[in-house]
């Protein structure tokens, strides 16, 4: 019986072996797939879990169709990381910094607590009255620099010291790096902006009076009121304080407001040095677009509510205060969108009904060498005009510049406020006049008692009295036509 066990045990072992190997060689439903579950058997499944994959994207399709694009906000560089949204000074600092009056540091953070440097204040102050790369170079030329100035900011030491803000007894012993006192600052601004010093300090009453120093106090009573500068809680106004970066943006986005929002501050000269900027009346506005009208035209700019940086009566505001009417000064990028808005709320839609404008035809003499005035012939009289340092200039419908123009060319005059906000001029295709002279290079030729000059092309096709003629037989006193090219005398027409 043992035997017969052990007979029977070894088969069922042999053939369990053999059903076990048989399994182990058959191919694997996976064999020769780049996954799982792709053998006959899983077929079904797998295309199962491919339609509800199908539903599910495009389940989220529909979801999307209707989302709005997020828009992409542009780094301006005026984010800096150490300055919060909830920082009292963030719209102010954010303001300069697109203005570029104001710069950050390395690694994109700007240091609002720290104090500013003397030079630095210079710096800011001169950025913010237009100070270009021409204005340094030229100061360079002018003034000895301390050596104690660093580098970048020479030119703006020499341009502050040509400028008299920085005193010679002063530069002598600057020290730029040093931190910029509030007093200083005081004086610094009070010749920047030209103010008149006051000899009356009654206004004031700061309990710290006495210590702060005589030409600041001079100063002083007219940065108070304008409110540039105030006191503190104890009631002092602590004129060895260093001035903060952040209190320092604030002074400045302070003044750039007024001056080029207050028609009555005249006495005061700043300028703002970015290119896109526009000061006009609100006539519409939107979520997404806001219309000013600058000197009888309409200028649109694309506007981001949330995004714009609002100033409404010099106080932080938002895009929502604003209300058409309003006068605005908005500084924009090259795509025209609004960055910054200083409005006032003031309604002057009748002031602005009421406001000077008168239009003069003439043909254009010339202009003064700094471009702030120029000549006119006018109904056959020399008028001369000034000139808006906005000017807006067009010759035969095509931007151009006050350099451009050029004697004889036919000119349309918008004059607001006793300035020349506009000139339209007609490209110099033929001038008629009376020959005075000639030499190789200009003809000379006389208009109601006026002398134009032009230059002679290389050749010069000539008539007289209908006969072809030679330049040397024009005589003074001859009626002559001059046709141009490209600004050049090519033909002309005399009778004797």
């Amino acid at each position: 019986m043992k035997v017969k066990k052990l007979i029977v045990s070894i088969v069922v072992m042999v053939l369990t072996i053999t059903l076990a190997a048989g399994t182990a060689l058959a191919d694997s439903p996976w064999k020769g797939k780049d996954k799982p579950g792709n053998g006959k058997g899983n077929q079904v499944k797998v295309e199962v879990q491919k339609q509800y994959k199908d539903k599910d994207k495009d389940k989220e399709k529909d979801k999307n169709k209707d989302k709005v694009k997020v828009k992409v906000k542009k780094d301006r560089g005026c984010n800096f990381l150490d300055v919060s949204n909830n920082h009292w000074a963030n719209k102010r600092i954010k303001a300069m910094a697109l203005h570029g009056i104001i710069k950050g540091y390395a690694g994109g953070f700007f240091r609002p607590n720290a104090s500013v440097s003397q030079i630095e204040a210079l710096t800011m102050i001169l950025r913010m009255e237009g100070a270009d790369a021409e204005d340094l170079k030229e100061a360079l030329r002018n003034q000895d620099v301390p050596k104690s100035v660093p580098l970048w900011a020479k030119g703006y030491a020499a341009l502050a010291m040509d400028k008299g803000i920085l005193t010679k007894k002063e530069a002598a012993k600057f020290q730029p790096m040093r931190a910029a006192k509030r007093y200083e600052v005081v004086i610094y601004l009070g010749r920047a902006l030209d103010i008149d010093p006051e000899d009356n300090y009654e206004d004031l009453d700061f309990r710290d009076l006495k210590s702060i120093p005589d030409e600041a106090l001079g100063y002083l009573p007219y940065l108070v009121e304008k409110g540039y500068f105030t006191g503190y809680h104890n009631g002092k106004f602590m004129p060895n304080k260093p001035v903060t970066r952040a209190e320092m943006a604030t002074i400045l986005s302070k003044i750039i407001a007024n001056k080029d929002l207050d028609e009555d501050e005249d006495d005061v000269d700043v300028e703002i040095i970015d290119k896109f900027k526009a000061k006009g009346i609100i006539t519409e506005l939107n979520d997404e677009e806001l219309v000013l009208k600058v000197n009888g035209k309409k200028k649109e700019f694309t506007v981001d509510p949330d995004d714009v940086i609002v100033f409404l009566d010099n106080k932080e505001s938002t895009y929502s205060k604003l209300k058409e009417g309003y006068i605005a000064l908005i500084l924009c990028d090259s795509d025209r969108e609004a960055l910054v808005i200083y409005a006032h709320s003031k309604d002057i839609d009748d002031e602005d009904e009421d406001e000077e404008i008168e239009e003069v035809k003439g043909i254009f003499i010339t202009t003064s060498r700094n471009g702030d005035q120029m000549r006119v012939l006018v109904n056959g009289n020399r008028e001369k005009y000034d000139i808006d340092k906005n000017v807006e200039v067009e010759i035969d419908g095509d931007k151009a510049g006050l350099d451009d123009l050029l004697p004889g060319m036919k000119v349309e005059l918008v004059i607001e406020d006793g300035k020349v906000v506009e000139i339209e001029a007609d490209e110099l295709e033929k001038f008629s006049g009376e020959f005075v002279d000639l030499n190789e290079d200009d003809i000379i030729v006389e208009l109601d008692g006026v002398d134009f000059t032009f230059p002679l092309a290389i050749r010069v096709d000539v008539e007289i009295d209908n006969e072809e003629a030679d330049l040397e037989d024009l005589e003074r006193g001859m009626e002559v036509e001059l046709e141009f090219d490209d600004g050049e005398v090519i033909s002309i027409e005399a009778e004797d």
